[in-house]
């Protein structure tokens, strides 16, 4: 390997994890070093980066199908809805059981649903809308203007947290002018997909879907690219971004900064004495306190077993 990989200075210090350009295949991997205690050994483990996110990847495909099979299934619901509110037909027996029917499937989906009719009421709203929009079903059991509901959520500060763009959406109530798929994150930290669907005659369905889990998943996704798994501080790729950012940024200006390089003294007689369990707790709480000295604009960094930057 090169003189400039960091795999001496793990093997040196008691071993860590780095990422590699690709030393020993030609492609990017990542690297955990382990010196052996009683032998001069070391151990090297070694996956391809590509390898290591390929559940991730299938997982996102399955993800897509999944969405995909569940616009479809809302598309043929949806036509039944319209259907049903086109018939003017009187009540009886059969209209009855059919209602019943439609109701219970309603209340018994993981979407919430709420239709708008074209006088701008709402007749339809399951259990699921009222319980993931926090709407009182009192309310909406009286079938109200669908600007009634809207006010309830600008008196219950729904939309206190959004963008200026958002609310004035929001106040325009045009249902159909605006996106019709869009996701929103509520007060209590839930996260709805909103998806409008226009009717023929003017009516409306929307549906509320809780993404929460999969954002949370995707934004974990996208941390642990940047970051180191152990501490939470900033990875190799994320540090020469910044970097190249300060860089760039003290050409401009002629501003300066400082680099500084920090490593901890008999770090590896921690890992042999007490094991690397008890090095990973200190580690973690050297990042916490580093992170605690800097400024909120400065970058903490961990480059390798016991190495920083700052």
């Amino acid at each position: 390997m090169p003189k400039v990989s960091p795999w001496y200075d793990m093997a040196r210090s008691g071993g860590g994890v780095y990422s590699s350009p690709g030393f020993l295949g030609g492609m990017p991997s990542i690297v955990a070093v382990s010196p052996l205690r009683d032998y001069p050994l070391v151990i090297d483990v070694s996956i391809k980066e590509y390898v290591a996110l390929a559940a991730w990847r299938g997982n996102a495909i399955l993800l897509g199908i999944a969405g995909l099979l569940g616009a479809i299934g809302f598309a043929m619901l949806f036509w039944f809805i319209a259907v049903l509110f086109r018939r003017k037909v009187a009540q009886n027996d059969a209209l009855q059981s059919t209602a019943q029917a439609l109701q219970t499937t309603l209340d018994n989906m993981d979407q919430g649903l709420i239709v708008i009719a074209k006088d701008r009421t709402v007749p339809i709203c399951n259990r699921r809308a009222i319980e993931l929009l926090d709407l009182p079903p009192d309310l909406m059991s009286g079938h109200p203007k669908w600007e009634h509901v809207l006010a309830h959520q600008w008196q219950a500060n729904e939309f206190a947290g959004t963008e200026a763009d958002f609310q004035a959406f929001v106040r325009s109530t045009a249902l159909l002018e605006g996106p019709l798929v869009y996701d929103r994150e509520r007060p209590n930290g839930r996260v709805l997909e909103v998806r409008t669907t226009p009717l023929p005659g003017g009516e409306a369905v929307r549906t509320y879907t809780d993404i929460t889990d999969r954002k949370q998943a995707e934004r974990r996704i996208g941390f642990l690219a940047q970051h180191d798994a152990l501490t939470g501080l900033a990875n190799r790729g994320l540090l020469d971004d910044r970097l190249s950012q300060a860089v760039a940024y003290a050409q401009r200006g002629g501003n300066a900064f400082a680099a500084l390089a920090l490593d901890l003294d008999g770090f590896k007689e921690i890992n042999d004495k007490l094991g690397h369990d008890a090095g990973d707790q200190i580690l973690m709480q050297v990042a916490d306190r580093l992170l605690k000295m800097v400024r909120a604009a400065d970058t903490v960094a961990r480059i390798g077993g016991d190495e920083f930057i700052i």
